[in-house]
């Protein structure tokens, strides 16, 4: 095999190790937060009684994230849209950029993706999407730059957006979300 060959396959094999890393989280598996309990105590007469009660946990996850969450979890067919996105995809989710041209979009089971260019830089892009997944509950992990891709994450509750960015030859950036369920 011409060392050229070797080269690329052992590039591509490298982005497909770090991009598993990445989207893994180094391991951390998600934990439940357990429900907090108050006792309260009264006295009626000569008796004092206790009640225990369960408080409210205020989560992050927001009715739109709920819901497509659940409808991805429904999917039995694959479906695919090229230069729109399909009928029921979450954009309440995964907004779609200001102007950036829409390429492929798909949902499947537990899966939406999308792919689209901009004419704005990987920056620009990137800070739109922490504002927007942040008010969603989810926080940013770690992007790392690898052949000239950015790779990374957004961890949030129940699932994880990852999230390829690269500049093009011709000024724009392709960039690339999949909400996963699974």
């Amino acid at each position: 095999m011409p060392i050229k060959c070797r080269i690329v396959y052992c590039l591509l094999a490298g982005v497909i190790v770090l991009t598993a890393a990445v989207s893994c989280g180094g391991g951390d598996t998600a934990k439940e937060t357990p429900e907090p309990v108050s006792e309260k105590k009264a006295r009626t007469g000569n008796e004092e009684t206790t009640t225990t009660e369960k408080e409210a946990v205020h989560s992050a996850t927001s009715p739109a994230l709920n819901e497509a969450l659940k409808n991805l979890s429904t999917i039995s067919q694959p479906d695919i849209a090229v230069g729109k996105v399909p009928e029921d995809f979450p954009i309440e989710v995964i907004p779609l950029y200001p102007g950036a041209e829409i390429e492929r979009a798909a949902l499947q089971p537990n899966e939406a993706t999308v792919l689209q260019t901009s004419a704005d830089s990987e920056e620009a892009i990137l800070a739109f999407y922490t504002k927007k997944f942040a008010a969603n509950g989810f926080k940013k992990e770690n992007f790392v730059n690898v052949g000239g891709r950015n790779l990374g994450g957004y961890k949030g509750p129940g699932c994880t957006i990852h999230m390829t960015l690269q500049a093009r030859e011709d000024g724009k950036t392709f960039f690339s979300l999949v909400l996963d369920n699974g």
